[in-house]
This record gives C-alpha cells, sequence and structure tokens, in this order.
C-alpha cells in the first residue's frame, strides 16, 4: 500500500537513509519552524521518499524531493510534488533545480512549472576540480 503522509521527527533516521546528504540536525531545525511543510511517501509502511519546503498562506517553496533510488521513475516524485501542492492548498509554488537534472526538469515541466530564472554557479561540488552547476529557477501557478 503506497500513502502520503505527513514528516514528523520521527521520519530522520528513513530520510537520511534515502539521502545521505541530508543532516538530521538540521531539517529537524527546519521542522520545528511553522513555515515547514513535508510529505513523506511511504511503501508498505516504509518511507520510498520526501518533498519538504516552506509554505506561508497559499504560496509554497520546494527545498527537497527526493526517492530511493531504487523507486525512481515509477511516479512517486509525482505523487509527491501533487501532494504537496494539494494537502497545503497552495496557488503558487516555487523552486530550484540543477540544470543538468534532466529527470527532475521533465517532471517539473509537465506538471506546468516554468522557468523564471537561473543563478549560474549556484550548486557548489565537493570536488574542488568540478564547476559549479546552475540552478534553473521555476513557478508554478494554480
Amino acid at each position: 500500500m503506497t500513502r502520503l503522509i505527513l514528516l514528523t521527527p520521527s521520519h530522520l533516521p528513513a530520510i537520511g537513509a534515502i539521502d545521505a546528504k541530508e543532516s538530521e540536525t538540521t531539517l529537524a531545525a527546519m521542522m520545528a519552524k511553522p513555515a515547514f511543510a513535508g510529505l513523506g511517501l511511504e511503501v508498505d509502511d516504509h518511507l520510498m521518499g520526501f518533498i519538504y519546503g516552506w509554505v506561508i498562506d497559499d504560496q509554497g517553496e520546494v527545498i527537497q524531493i527526493t526517492v530511493a533510488e531504487d523507486h525512481r521513475q515509477q511516479g512517486f516524485g509525482r505523487r509527491l510534488l501533487a501532494g504537496f501542492i494539494e494537502r497545503f492548498d497552495l496557488r503558487s509554488c516555487w523552486l530550484d533545480v540543477k540544470s543538468s537534472n534532466i529527470p527532475a526538469l521533465h517532471l517539473y515541466r509537465q506538471f506546468g512549472f516554468v522557468e523564471d530564472g537561473a543563478r549560474k554557479g549556484y550548486y557548489q561540488s565537493t570536488d574542488p576540480t568540478a564547476t559549479a552547476e546552475t540552478a534553473i529557477l521555476m513557478q508554478w501557478k494554480r
């Protein structure tokens, strides 16, 4: 059974297992803020993906959306994004995405997000020989 749930601090270890770059301390601090909004996607009571960001009134910003690697390309990202917009009754939503993340760009465009600008060199790499990547800014409106 697949279902969307509200994220709570009890989900932090599972979030870290899906994405090792997620800091439990940082995310716990974010969860404590009133504007925090987050959903998890469970498959048979196991967290397989998550989305979180900020929601103020009917405006949202997606900070992170991640699906476990072995569950990608199954529509879970679309379900998380749709759930975020529906659950928090958004009229508009913003996000940014690495210019090289073609699957995410495709998903966002299919969902109705449009490009709204770019930030060159926004995503820094931990590899000192790698070039920083451009962030594509995107916006969705109901």
